[in-house]
């Protein structure tokens, strides 16, 4: 009996040590491994940050792994995958220029390969960082025409005063995507003194200012069409004016504009209002020779400083030539129109005060009811050309 206790014992002592045992034991796991991501706006600045795990000998791809932490928009192509966007951040203009993208970074170095190609490893950093195709003059000049539409905007449209050079401008944007402009947040038409205004009663410059906001307000035009052919139109000047109303209403005048064409130019000004009001007409005879002319003209009012114009250069005269040059698909910083290597959009730089233009280089005060408007439009409309291949032309007043 108690021999049987014992060999009882001894049997319940080795499943209890045994059961212990099985205990102890450590099961492997897979070894855990991680890469850092992050996103990078064009200021430097972090939008998006974190570590990212993975298993060693993981068949993911990069992508996926990314696309466990993040969203990530991306179109996918026979050369590979492009990245348009990573958790609703997007590149500047997206959607309307490729002049910023994600440039993908790893360990701090520019990849040469795509997202698509890229082994990740333990410890490795795949950044993407914004950076831009411009040239650091064109990004000056983008950067200028953004800070302007962020600090100055609200005194060039308003319900107190709404500046049309402008205003057509802030449309242009708006309808290639550069913008997403909201206009009721600026001016309400039934608040503008223009709603009471009888379009029988006003001056062809009246109408001219008139014309962008009419458009915008969807409005019947064949009584402002009306009235502007109810006006003399006795020199060119106003035969610039008359054209550029005519055409934003959707209609042209050949005879005006061949009878422009016959005119002799001898006014920087006027050539560049000329070039402009006539872009629409480039199939009327005798156009190319006019053209010629023009800017055979305009080739000798060029300075260092920009056109130059009553006495001296000036911005105003510098961006209506710019207006005039840019609607004709003519690049102002082409070497024809450059002086000391120093193109027209260069010297219209070298106008800025703030978010504003001074008239003249000598001036203490900056000129904010005609060369600010004036210039900023200009500054748009090479932005505009500049950014499709081949630079076409750029009407800020086509509102087609």
């Amino acid at each position: 009996m108690k021999k049987t206790l014992v060999l009882l014992l001894m049997l319940l002592s080795m499943v209890t040590l045994a059961g212990c045992q099985e205990d102890d034991v450590v099961i492997p796991t897979p070894d855990v491994n991680s890469f850092s991501f992050e996103l990078v706006d064009l200021n430097g600045e972090k939008l998006i940050e974190e570590t990212i795990s993975f298993e060693e000998g993981s068949s993911e791809s990069t992508l996926d792994l990314i696309e466990t932490v993040v969203d990530v928009d991306y179109d996918t192509f026979d050369f590979g995958i492009m990245i348009n966007g990573i958790d609703g951040h997007y590149p500047k203009e997206f959607g309307a220029s490729y002049n910023y993208y994600y440039q993908i970074l790893v360990d701090d170095v520019a990849s040469t390969v795509g997202i698509s190609e890229i082994d990740y490893v333990d410890g490795m950093k795949i950044s993407f960082v914004e950076v831009s195709t411009l040239s650091e003059f064109d990004l000056m000049v983008d950067t200028f025409i953004y800070d302007f539409i962020e600090n100055n905007l609200d005194g060039y449209l308003s319900d107190d005063y709404v500046d049309y050079m402008v205003l057509s401008s802030i449309y242009q944007l708006d309808m290639k995507n550069y913008i997403d402009f909201d206009f009721d947040a600026y001016y309400t038409y039934e608040n503008l003194d223009l709603s009471n205004q009888v379009l029988s009663e006003m001056s062809l410059s009246e109408l001219l200012k008139a014309g962008p906001v009419y458009k915008l307000e969807n409005m019947n035009l064949e009584d402002y069409k009306n009235a502007l052919k109810a006006l003399d139109v006795s020199n060119p000047y106003s035969a610039t004016s008359y054209l550029e109303a005519l055409y934003m209403a959707g209609e042209k005048d050949e005879v005006v504009a061949q009878t422009l064409m016959s005119e002799v130019v001898a006014d920087p000004d006027l050539a560049g209002m000329s070039l402009m009001a006539l872009a629409p007409y480039s199939d009327l005879e005798g156009y190319a020779t006019y053209l010629e002319t023009i800017t055979d003209y305009i080739k000798t009012t060029l300075t260092a400083t920009g056109i130059e114009s009553w006495g001296s250069s000036n911005s105003a005269s510098t961006a209506t030539v710019m207006l005039g040059l840019i609607a004709q698909g003519i690049n102002p910083q082409d070497p024809l129109y450059s002086t000391d290597d120093i193109g027209l959009v260069q010297s219209l730089m070298g106008y800025v005060d703030g978010y504003s233009f001074k008239w003249q280089l000598s001036s203490e005060d900056v000129d904010l009811a005609f060369s600010t408007p004036q210039a900023f439009s200009a500054l748009v409309a090479y932005k505009l050309s500049r950014d499709v291949w081949g630079f076409p032309g750029s009407n800020i007043l086509d509102f087609s």
